[in-house]
């Protein structure tokens, strides 16, 4: 699923770029075409851009995939050769030119999209936001650029060929407009942390293992309760550290995540549960002792005692607040209508322990 993603992903930004792959060979083909002297771009080349670091593509390779394309509209809108020899001046004359204006923002965002892909860890929201922020002034400029070469091409065409290219620009233009309003959303700092980056096979196969391990972890808490006779201490009604991960599998099954949704919440459980983890371990003391004194204090005794567990059991509460709220927020319109009324995912709260 990931690699489909990666693929839909870089396919849309191909298209935000119109015409990648006709930037080398364009500049020298346009010119030809313009001089009408086809020998003399051979030979005659324009003093060349400092390089930018990263990803190009090489005048070879534009080439190439430049004639590839254009025999596959020639063919699937049975071109004439005057239409298809209209198509390829088209495409020398417009998309070099506009390439290489925007290369110096192009290039960077290409290879920055790469670079998060494949880092050790993922972007932060800020990194995504801003690089959202470039793409969608590219975006811009690049659709701008394509509508005026989807009137180009349409004149051309026949009625019956128009007719079929209208479909096929109503379904590019639906999928520009996702890719538009998913870079928005993206800007607004709303990102999922596999929505850019490909998280490596080892660690996704361990969050698997550790998924299917938490899932048996239910029945054996509870064997346990049942076994457990229940402590007349139990007043604190934070919800224990080793009752979160169930919380988490029940909240899967419930709202049916997605591979993509179940691994950010395994991701988000795991962040808070390591900051509640080391909150516990620098207040390991204090909890000890207020458990030594509750087992040794009469009933008039133990009430401030539970209400000194209570206060400083507070900031687990409010982190056990934020894993609901934040795993709430992977949920799409559907999911959450198909479970509208039922119970909340919860976790039995008993007392707080380490």
């Amino acid at each position: 699923m990931a690699s489909e993603r990666c693929g839909r992903t870089i396919g849309l930004l191909l298209l935000l770029v119109g015409g990648l792959h006709v930037l080398s060979v364009g500049g020298r083909v346009a010119r030809a075409q313009e001089l009408d002297q086809p020998g003399e771009s051979a030979g005659a080349t324009e003093p060349a851009d400092p390089p930018l670091d990263g990803f190009w593509p090489t005048e070879r390779l534009t080439e190439y995939a430049l004639h590839r394309w254009c025999g596959q509209v020639t063919d699937q809108y049975q071109l004439d050769a005057e239409q298809a020899a209209q198509l390829e001046q088209m495409m020398f004359r417009r998309w070099p030119r506009w390439m290489k204006d925007n290369r110096s923002q192009l290039q960077p965002l290409f290879n920055e999209f790469m670079e998060n892909r494949l880092a050790p860890q993922p972007p932060s929201a800020e990194q995504v936001s801003d690089w959202a922020g470039r793409a969608l002034r590219m975006f811009d400029s690049g659709r701008r650029e394509l509508d005026a070469a989807q009137a180009d091409f349409r004149q051309w065409l026949s009625p019956t060929q128009k007719m079929r290219f209208d479909a096929d620009v109503t379904k590019v233009n639906v999928g520009m407009e996702l890719f538009e309003q998913k870079l928005r959303t993206w800007q607004e700092g709303r990102y999922v942390r596999d929505e850019l980056w490909e998280q490596p096979y080892w660690e996704r196969r361990r969050e698997r293992e550790a998924a299917a391990d938490a899932e048996q972890r239910p029945a054996a808490d509870a064997a346990q309760a049942e076994s457990t006779p229940a402590r007349p201490d139990a007043e604190s009604e934070v919800v224990p550290l080793d009752k979160w991960e169930s919380y988490v599998v029940t909240f899967v099954r419930k709202y049916s995540l997605d591979a993509e949704q179940t691994t950010s919440a395994w991701t988000i459980m795991g962040d808070l549960r390591a900051r509640a983890d080391r909150y516990r371990d620098r207040h390991s003391a204090e909890y000890a002792r207020i458990e030594d004194k509750l087992a040794e204090s009469d009933t008039e005794a133990r009430e401030p005692l539970v209400a000194r567990r209570e206060a400083l059991d507070e900031p687990l509460a409010r982190l056990f607040e934020e894993l609901k709220t934040r795993l709430e927020r992977l949920l799409t319109e559907a999911q959450r209508r198909a479970v509208e009324g039922a119970p909340q995912a919860t976790a039995e709260p008993a007392a707080s322990n380490s």
